[in-house]
Formats: structure tokens, sequence, C-alpha cells
């Protein structure tokens, strides 16, 4: 099983991609950004896009070869068209994809952004209101998953929403 929590920055992604890997007795995590952390990069760029998808995918097929069957990837993925991408990449043997997406009021957004005090912080602000309205627009047909309101829960909470769309019975006890 394949869970994706997808996102704009300051929704909580990183967070709860880290709580969900909990709920599991045998899990991997898988930070989208890390993947994308090349020299050059443009999430513009079809092929820098296919590169990461492709990486995220034989990271998975290698975890899988050791006994592993749950993943939690986290990452912005602005449209269906764009996660459709990404699962053309993944070994059949994964079983089910399942997607959410986390949304935040802005002022929530900003908050959280500015508590991370990083030198780009105006521009992950600006950057975060661009990307919730793309993935509003995206998700008008469901393709990017449920939404999952992250303003006022705490991350154990988003964590289980989350977790509860899958319906899953291997959580630890």
């Amino acid at each position: 099983m394949v869970i994706i929590v997808n996102g704009a920055i300051g929704t909580g992604k990183t967070a709860v991609a880290w709580e969900l890997l909990n709920l599991f007795e045998r899990a991997v995590m898988l930070d989208g950004d890390y993947f994308a952390a090349l020299q050059p990069f443009s999430i513009f760029t079809p092929s820098d896009l296919a590169y990461v998808y492709e990486g995220l995918a034989h990271h998975i097929k290698f975890h899988c070869d050791h006994g592993f069957e749950h993943f939690i990837i986290n990452y912005v993925f602005e449209t269906g068209a764009e996660l459709e991408k990404l699962e053309g990449f993944l070994p059949e043997i994964v079983g089910p994809v399942y997607k959410c997406l986390l949304h935040c009021q802005q002022n929530e957004r900003d908050r959280r952004i500015r508590k991370r005090n990083n030198e780009d912080i105006e521009w992950e602000i600006t950057r975060s209101a661009q990307l919730t309205e793309i993935l509003q627009n995206s998700n008008r047909d469901g393709s990017l998953g449920p939404q999952v309101d992250t303003t006022t829960l705490s991350v154990q909470e988003v964590a289980q929403r989350v977790f509860s769309l899958t319906n899953n019975k291997n959580q630890k006890a």
C-alpha cells in the first residue's frame, strides 16, 4: 500500500508523514523533496519530475524486495496527471495507492511557515498561496484525493484521519 500525502507548503505534509510512519509495524516514508533536491531541477521540466518519480519507484521496489509493504510519500503533486505519472512508475506489488490532499487556512499556513525561520520565508508564503489555488483547482475532480483540513487539528489527529482513508487493519496495537 502507498499513502500519498499531498498539499501546499505549510499544510503539515512532512509532520503527518512521520506520524503515519509510526502507525505501522513496518513501513517506509519517502519525502519527495529529498528526491527532488537536485541541481539543476525544475518543477516545470517534465523530465526532471519523471526523474523524481522514477527514483521514488526504484526505492519502493528496493524496499518491497526487502519485505516492506507500506509506503508513505509526501510531496506536492500539482495535478492528478502528475500523480498518475508517479503511479505509472510504481511496481504492481505495492498494492493500492491512497491519496489525500492536506489543506490549511492561509493564516495558519503562514504562521507555520514563519515558525520554520527559513531564509526564503516570503517566497514560501507566496508559493504556498499559489499552490493552494493550483491544488484546489486540480482537485475539483477528486484526482488528488479527499481533503483533510489541518488548520485546527494536531499532527496525530490528521495522521489518524489520513490513515482511516485506507481502512487498514495493519496498524500498531
